[in-house]
Formats: structure tokens, C-alpha cells, sequence
């Protein structure tokens, strides 16, 4: 027996009418869901972050961060050196650097520029000088020697260099360090010393000076023996010829 057509009609629409009010439904129900996650991302990005648990917000820039930008792998400051490497801070060496810094100002320069960075011992690692005074001559400052076996804290105090405690030039050809010493400006001397056995000893002394006495140039020669003696190996005189070249000739006494 066949139902009446407007029955199955009737049906039909009743089943879309359904499919209709659910699809309704579900879209009212993902709008208010989308709606609340939005809300709540919303709030959350007002909250500032002073009252997420009394925080407060912090600048980006950081020390790490001025250091990692530098061209210098030191920073000098009032109470001390920072040593770093790739933006990590290693080491503080403590030290008063209040002068050098004024002393710097004072030729427009950065500190970090008087910084004396060299291997004062031939061991393969660069150590550290730092001046007390810049601009002149017999320079006095501190000396640091690079501990190798210490990744942190790797400069030590050098109480053997710092007994001298003026800048020495490297000679890495001979494996010597030469002091030049200014005792005025027509005396001077030049002692070389070279490393043995942990300690540092005087190789040579040239003592170049015009002597007060008879107005003469000249230059005495020393070394020293295993004892530490000094010995006057030559002494010389310094004349000028009439073409104004330099004459050196060797003299008796001293």
C-alpha cells in the first residue's frame, strides 16, 4: 500500500527543516567557542605584566648584551675589568680603574684601547697589562698572567712581573721582554730579560746617557752572569763626523 504523496512530502521537509535548525545550532555554538578563546586571549594580553605576581617588566638590554656588541673582549669599568667572551661574562678582575678612565676621557678615547694584551710569557695564551698612566713614558701598571686550566676567573695577579711593574715590550723572536727605562731626557736604559725556570732575569743593560761632566754621548754595555752579576762587557762613545753621521768608538774606563 502506497502512502499519500503529501505524506512523503510532508516527510521530506520536516528532515531538512532538522538538518537546518542543526546546522544553526552548531554554528551558534562554534561562535560563542571562538568567542571566548577570543575574550580570553584578549584579557590575557591586557594583564600587564606589574600584576602577574608583583613582577615588574625588565629591558631587553643587558650588559651581556652591550658586551656581545663590543669590538673589545674587555670592559673597563671603576672597580674593574670585565672579561668576556661571546657575550658571557667570564671574569671580573678587580681592580681601581678610576684614573685610566678619566685619563682616556681626557684623549676622547675608550679605555679599552690602553689595554696591554700580550703573551708576556711565550706560553702560547695573551695575558693582560693593565696602565695606571697613559702618555708618557716608563709606564707603571698591573700585570695579569691567563691561567689556562680555568675556564672562569682565568687571570691571575703576576707578582713577578708586577715586582717591575712597568710596561715591557715583547720581543717573541728572541723569547726576551725589554724594559725601557727614561731617567731623563738625555738618559735612558734598556734592560732585557728572558724567563727561566719560572722566574724572570736580566739578560743585558745598555745605559745610553750624556754625561754631565765632559758633554759626551755615551753608551755602557752589560750582561750578567749565572749569579746575577752585572758585568760592563763595552763602554762607547757616540760622536758626529762632518757629515753629521753618528761615529761609535769604544773607550777605556768607566
Amino acid at each position: 500500500m502506497h502512502s499519500p504523496p503529501f505524506v512523503a512530502e510532508r516527510s521530506g521537509k520536516d528532515q531538512m527543516r532538522k538538518y537546518f535548525i542543526l546546522l544553526i545550532a552548531a554554528g551558534i555554538l562554534s561562535g560563542c567557542s571562538d568567542r571566548e578563546k577570543s575574550s580570553a586571549s584578549s584579557e590575557k594580553e591586557k594583564v600587564p605584566v606589574s600584576d602577574i605576581k608583583g613582577e615588574t617588566t625588565i629591558p631587553e638590554t643587558s650588559e651581556s648584551a652591550a658586551l656581545k656588541d663590543s669590538e673589545y673582549k674587555f670592559k673597563v669599568e671603576d672597580d674593574g675589568i670585565v672579561y668576556y667572551d661571546g657575550g658571557s661574562v667570564l671574569q671580573k678582575i678587580e681592580l681601581d680603574c678610576t684614573d685610566l678612565i678619566k685619563r682616556a676621557e681626557s684623549y676622547d678615547r675608550d679605555p679599552e684601547e690602553f689595554l696591554i694584551i700580550s703573551d708576556f710569557n711565550f706560553d702560547g695564551y695573551d695575558d693582560l697589562f693593565v696602565p695606571n698612566i697613559i702618555g708618557t713614558p716608563n709606564i707603571p701598571g698591573t700585570y695579569f698572567y691567563m691561567n689556562p686550566t680555568r675556564d672562569f676567573n682565568s687571570f691571575e695577579k703576576w707578582d713577578v712581573l708586577n715586582e717591575i711593574g712597568q710596561l715591557m715590550d715583547v720581543d717573541a723572536d728572541n723569547q726576551v721582554l725589554d724594559l725601557a727605562v727614561k731617567i731623563s731626557a738625555a738618559d735612558h736604559e734598556t734592560i732585557v730579560y728572558k724567563w727561566k725556570s719560572g722566574r724572570l732575569v736580566p739578560v743585558t743593560r745598555k745605559h745610553d746617557y750624556v754625561s754631565s761632566e765632559d758633554g759626551q754621548h755615551y753608551i755602557y754595555r752589560f750582561e750578567y752572569d749565572e749569579n746575577g752579576e752585572e758585568i760592563l762587557v763595552i763602554k762607547e762613545c757616540v760622536t758626529v763626523d762632518e757629515d753629521g753621521n753618528e761615529v761609535v768608538s769604544e773607550v777605556s774606563g768607566r
